[in-house]
């Protein structure tokens, strides 16, 4: 049995182990992070971002030319933490304002490519499309576990109509892949619903696809995974939304 003291002590220990540590904001600013409590740590990833510039000759100086302005830069700030939330790292990073590449954006938001009949590009090759047609095709991949903070997978895909690229996308996957084979399943879903949509409005403007898309994959588990329409230990833990794939798939 535990005595009075013994069980004062525990509760003592209990509220000592659940004590919140505070940890300062990230610095939105040099001179927060320079003279700030961490600074010796933030000018030290400050210098590594500067001198790894210099290193791989990232810019030329040269005269600016009359009546231009230089693009202004901006100081970045994060902590990266482990699972517990310890600090591992300091980094910073420099990058361009986004107020005038936002801003550029705007300004030229109608110019663009512009297919016209005469200069659409044909195409006829291994797959026997007939010359007149702009053909779709379609390309996905993905990295497994290759986020090191929350060893999430990035996937992406990209589309081509007559060769050219008309969409592509490589971000982070929200749902945690327990397998490179589910990490590349999860890709083709995503490449497959921009098939999909980019299918239907060929169509509208008169290039209707004949036959199936090819989407390519360098994996044949994922492949094989798309081709079985029976939910097996192995999968069944997924969400419902990634089989979509298999309705589709020919």
């Amino acid at each position: 049995m535990l005595g009075d003291d013994a069980e004062d002590e525990s509760e003592e220990c209990a509220f000592a182990f659940f004590s919140p540590v505070e940890i300062p904001g990230e610095p939105t600013n040099p001179k927060e992070a320079w003279e700030g409590p961490n600074g010796k740590e933030w000018k030290k990833a400050s210098d590594e971002e500067m001198g790894s510039i210099i290193e791989n000759d990232t810019f030329d100086l040269v005269n600016l030319p009359p009546g231009r302005k230089a693009i202004s830069s901006k100081w970045l700030f994060k902590r990266k933490t482990d699972a517990d939330g310890n600090i591992e790292r300091y980094k910073s990073r420099i990058v361009a304002a986004g107020e005038r590449v936002a801003k550029y954006l705007g300004q030229t938001a109608t110019v663009g490519l512009q297919y016209s009949a005469a200069a659409q590009r044909r195409q006829k090759g291994a797959d026997g499309v007939e010359p007149g047609r702009l053909f779709l095709t379609a390309f996905s991949d993905a990295s497994w576990a290759s986020e090191p903070e929350d060893m999430t997978s990035v996937g992406g895909f990209i589309c081509c109509v007559g060769g050219g690229p008309t969409a592509w996308e490589s971000k982070k996957q929200v749902d945690q892949a327990l397998s490179s084979v589910e990490s590349e399943y999860m890709a083709l879903f995503r490449a497959i619903r921009e098939v999909v949509w980019q299918r239907r409005l060929l169509a509208e403007l008169g290039e209707e696809q004949q036959g199936p898309t090819p989407l390519y994959s360098d994996s044949q588990g994922a492949i094989a995974l798309a081709k079985n329409p029976v939910l097996h230990g192995l999968t069944k833990h997924m969400k419902v939304k990634w089989h979509w794939v298999r309705s589709v798939v020919t």
